[in-house]
């Protein structure tokens, strides 16, 4: 049980460095377009479609904490024991 409460204690900290490079090339990504945009060198869709996978990314990395959250949760419930400390 030890392990597990370790394992739970630590994955929020690895989904978040796992995340912000992730969101952290979406990002630039999304600028260097931007930018391509901005000189003629890139199309409007090409923007919308960088700015789409910078939100969807925003997004997945919010669902990836709510479904951590509720594993916690229901692991809690059926161990009867508070993992998070």
């Amino acid at each position: 049980m030890r392990f597990i409460a370790h394992r739970l204690r630590r994955f929020p900290v690895e989904l978040y460095l796992c995340e912000s490079t992730l969101l952290e090339r979406a990002r630039k990504a999304r600028d260097l377009v931007q930018v391509q945009y901005e000189k003629g060198a890139a199309s409007l869709l090409d923007l919308l479609n960088a700015q789409r996978t910078y939100t969807a990314t925003h997004g997945e990395y919010a669902q990836d904490l709510a479904n951590y959250w509720i594993a916690v949760s229901l692991l809690e419930q059926a161990t009867a024991r508070e993992l998070k400390q």
